[in-house]
Parts: C-alpha cells; sequence; structure tokens
C-alpha cells in the first residue's frame, strides 16, 4: 500500500486541522476585546501567509496583515528547508473609529556574535520589527 503525500497547507493535514482550531480559539479571544481598543496580533502563527487557514482567521477575526503580500520566508533557511514559506506575522485591528497602519520588516538575520565571541544566530526565525500608528 502507498501513502499518498499530502502537502502541509492542505487543510486534510493534521498539523492544518490544529492550527485551524487554534486559530478559531484565538479568534473568540479577539472578540472578546471591546471594539474601542486595538488589536495586534505579532508572532510565529506556524501557519504560511498564503494558507487558507490563516485567510479564514484574518477574516474572521477582522484583521489586516501588515506584511500582506510580502513572500520572504520568516524562517531561516537550511539545507533541508532550503525554501520555508513566512511563518511570522503582524496582523492589526484598528479602533473603532480610528485608523491603524503600519510597516514591518525582517531584523536579526545575520550572525551576531555572541559575549563568548562565538558567532550564531540569534533564532531559528528572523526578528520581525513594526511599527504601528494609530490615528483619528
Amino acid at each position: 500500500m502507498t501513502r499518498k503525500s499530502v502537502p502541509v497547507a492542505s487543510p486534510t493535514n493534521r498539523y492544518t486541522r490544529i492550527a485551524a482550531a487554534e486559530l478559531a480559539r484565538l479568534t473568540g479571544l479577539i472578540a472578546a476585546i471591546g471594539p474601542s481598543l486595538p488589536v495586534a496580533v505579532v508572532g510565529d502563527l506556524n501557519v504560511p501567509r498564503d494558507s487558507a487557514a490563516l485567510a479564514d482567521f484574518v477574516a474572521a477575526a477582522g484583521l489586516r496583515d501588515i506584511l500582506a503580500g510580502d513572500t520572504r520566508p520568516t524562517y531561516r533557511p537550511t539545507p533541508r528547508w532550503p525554501s520555508p514559506p513566512a511563518l511570522d506575522h503582524v496582523l492589526v485591528r484598528a479602533a473603532a473609529g480610528e485608523t491603524l497602519t503600519g510597516s514591518a520588516d525582517f531584523v536579526f538575520q545575520d550572525k551576531v556574535t555572541l559575549g563568548d565571541g562565538r558567532q550564531a544566530y540569534l533564532s531559528d526565525h528572523y526578528g520581525v520589527q513594526a511599527q504601528l500608528i494609530r490615528s483619528n
């Protein structure tokens, strides 16, 4: 019997189903935050930027992706994973009556010198530096 390979972002993939359930829970938590407050969801959500699970979450939670359209990976490429997707996100919701704009870029992409003189990466992900601006 041969096993059919299921793409990582496929809705039938077990990890995608888990991520979708976690994002649904996060949607509920965001909904509990009153509309008078802005919301920022920032970090490694372990779903690619172009995944249906992320698109569904963004729509359900009323968020906007500051990095929409940016196809650069946020996970450091490795010989075993030379073309990783963007897994880190900056998602925002403006407060009622306000506008929330912003920009983001990646930082800490290169090795740094540690206290003992060794060179190392700070993480397997790049850092995401975001600037968010609220206005009426």
